[in-house]
């Protein structure tokens, strides 16, 4: 491989050695021919990428189809194999019919060695987008073919746009594939609207605060709720003895006739409804007590339009409390 850049080499110097050039241009191709020398240099120490950079900076300054070959070569020893496929390609086009035919067959070699281990990445960008992968410019848009990047490796790929970067991404892609990038340039802020100044509202007079009423004191009963549980309560107690007058008497004519079993069960009935008649008693006296400490006293009787009326009855098979009452419409 060294060979053959040294024989390249001497194809190089053969073109850049010309007595009819100008000044100026003698001044390039001795820049070209100190790059060619460094790469040749570079690549005999081991640093194919460094050598590869320099051959593409000969190249730049004086273009020459063989020097592709060398780019080529040490693109594919650093494991850049993208950049040496394209190298290789171009290689072919440009030198065509002029490229020996062993070198030939050797590139054609390496081409189908790359092609399992290369994968594309085309790029959707603005036209004139630069494109570049890894570090590396590869064109501007529209590319006339894809970028050919190492297979299944991570690479990162940044599109420039009228000195903007419209796009940096990482992506891999399988040997053989594709893959597609989209770039597009972002869209200019709308400028802000000017602020409107809007004139200053009236002041409203603050409200004034009231003075909380203090909360008034708990409702109390109209008096006719006492008077009437007093009532019952009087009802009741009334009831309650005239069951024991009654019980009383029912003993004494059981005394006279302890044979008269309806006689027994008549005293056992006014006995019972005695005892009930007490326990009511002592409820309502209970209910009006309670009443009594939430009626105000103080206040005047209204008219009312409700008449209620409280009265007890007792019998000789019973006895009970008769409650009657209306409303005025």
């Amino acid at each position: 491989m060294r060979k053959l850049l040294f024989i390249n080499a001497l194809f190089l110097s053969a073109i850049l050695v010309c007595p009819a050039l100008e000044a100026q241009e003698k001044s390039t191709n001795d820049q070209a021919r100190e790059f060619y020398q460094h790469g040749i240099s570079l690549f005999e120490k081991g640093d194919a990428k460094a050598a590869a950079e320099a051959f593409r900076e000969a190249y730049r300054m004086r273009p020459s189809w063989k020097i592709l070959f060398n780019i080529g070569q040490c693109e594919a020893a650093a494991g850049r194999y993208g950049l040496a496929m394209e190298a290789f390609q171009q290689y072919l086009v440009e030198g065509r019919d002029d490229i020996p035919v062993d070198r030939k067959d050797y590139v054609l070699n390496e081409i189908k060695r790359l092609e399992p281990l290369i994968g594309e990445l085309r790029v959707n960008a603005p036209d004139g987008s630069s494109v570049f992968v890894d570090g590396v410019e590869r064109g501007k848009t529209p590319l006339l073919k894809p970028v050919l990047v190492v297979a299944g490796a991570e690479h990162e790929a940044v599109v420039v746009f009228e000195n903007e970067q419209i796009l940096r991404e990482k992506f891999s892609v399988w040997g053989g594939k594709s893959i597609v990038l989209k770039a597009e340039k972002k869209p200019e802020p709308e400028p802000a609207p000017e602020p409107v100044v809007e004139p200053e509202p009236e002041k409203e007079p603050e409200p004034v605060e009231e003075e909380p009423e203090d909360e008034e004191e708990a409702e109390k009963l109209d008096q006719t709720y006492f008077w009437v549980g007093l009532g019952s309560t009087v009802a009741f107690g009334a009831v309650t003895i005239g069951m024991y007058v009654l019980s009383g008497q029912k003993l004494d004519d059981v005394e006279n006739d302890p044979d008269n079993t309806s006689l027994k069960d008549e005293t056992d009935t006014v006995q019972k409804t005695g005892i009930a008649f007490m326990a009511l008693t002592g409820a309502a006296l209970v209910a009006t007590g309670v009443l009594a400490a939430f009626t105000d006293w103080g206040m005047e009787s209204e008219e009312s339009d409700v008449s209620i009326s409280v009265s007890p009855w007792a019998a000789a098979d019973g006895g009970g409390l008769g409650i009657r009452g209306g409303f005025e419409l």
